[in-house]
C-alpha cells in the first residue's frame, strides 16, 4: 500500500495522525485523514449509545481542575527552556532524557509554588 495512516482522536476533532506515505498528494492525504475522523465519529456514537444502554454515566468525579494561574507561571518560567530544548541539534535519546529532566523540574518546582495541589 502507498499509505500506512493510523488516526486517533475524539468525535470533535483529530488528536493524533501516525503513518507513512509514498508520495501522495495533500488532497489524498488530506481525505485519508477526514475518512479516518468519520470512522472515530462512528465509534464515539456507538460508545455513546452502549453506555446509555448499559446504564453507565460518565465519570467526572476524578477529573482535577489545574490551580488558577499555573499555566502563567509555568510559561513564564519554562518557556526559554522548552525553546533551548527544540532549537538544539539533540539526538533522539539525548533530546527524551532532557525532557524528562525538565518535566521532573518542573513539576518539584511547581509543587513548591502550588503546595495545596499536590
Amino acid at each position: 500500500s502507498r499509505l500506512h495512516l493510523i488516526v486517533a482522536g475524539t468525535e470533535d476533532a483529530v488528536l493524533m495522525i501516525e503513518g507513512a506515505a509514498d508520495f501522495l498528494p495533500e488532497a489524498l492525504m488530506v481525505e485519508a485523514v477526514s475518512f479516518g475522523h468519520e470512522a472515530i465519529k462512528l465509534q464515539c456514537a456507538a460508545l455513546e449509545e452502549l453506555a446509555k444502554v448499559a446504564g453507565k454515566e460518565k465519570k467526572y468525579d476524578t477529573i482535577k481542575t489545574p490551580p488558577e494561574g499555573i499555566q502563567t507561571a509555568v510559561d513564564e518560567a519554562y518557556a526559554a527552556d522548552v525553546d533551548k530544548l527544540y532549537s538544539g541539534s539533540m539526538t533522539k535519546k539525548e533530546l527524551s532524557t532532557a525532557q524528562s529532566e525538565l518535566s521532573k523540574r518542573v513539576t518539584e518546582e511547581m509543587e513548591e509554588v502550588f503546595p495545596e495541589e499536590t
